[in-house]
């Protein structure tokens, strides 16, 4: 799998052809791991955002609720996870979060901070490394009209 910086001028919501950004944060904070499932993808785009418009916290409460379905052997869906969770702006960029409707909430003690994860973002080459192979030509990656390779 292949990772690589910013260069100087390069923005994480314009990444180069066949690159797709993350947050230092999705990893460290929120443990995103590879390659980045297919109810992922299909969730993101039943809501049309990409994975680097999601903040740690709402990668974390995704990532949370993935684990602890297949502790418990349930497998999700994007169906159910469009059910659960509540897509919510984060700040004022075209940055949004994840926050558990009314009664859904199982997972507790969250951080509420989200401050200065956006300085620290990479590039991750598109591939079936990083992504769920079947989910490739699905995978949004550019920000704006949308969004797909």
């Amino acid at each position: 799998m292949d990772f690589r910086l910013p260069l100087e001028g390069e923005w994480a919501d314009e990444p180069p052809e066949g690159l797709f950004t993350l947050y230092e944060e999705h990893l460290m904070r929120a443990h995103l791991w590879f390659p980045i499932t297919s109810v992922i993808v299909e969730f993101l785009n039943r809501l049309e955002v990409l994975i680097s418009q999601i903040s740690p916290r709402g990668i974390k409460r995704l990532v949370g609720l993935l684990v602890l379905g297949y502790e418990r052997g349930i497998e999700l869906t994007a169906e159910y996870l469009e059910a659960f969770f509540t897509l919510s702006r984060v700040g004022t960029d075209r940055l949004y979060g994840f926050r558990p409707r009314t009664f859904m909430e199982v997972l507790k003690g969250f951080p509420q901070d989200d401050n200065g994860w956006k300085s620290y973002f990479f590039y991750v080459r598109l591939d079936q490394a990083s992504v769920a192979a079947e989910c490739l030509p699905l995978f949004r990656r550019l920000w704006g009209g949308g969004g797909r390779r």
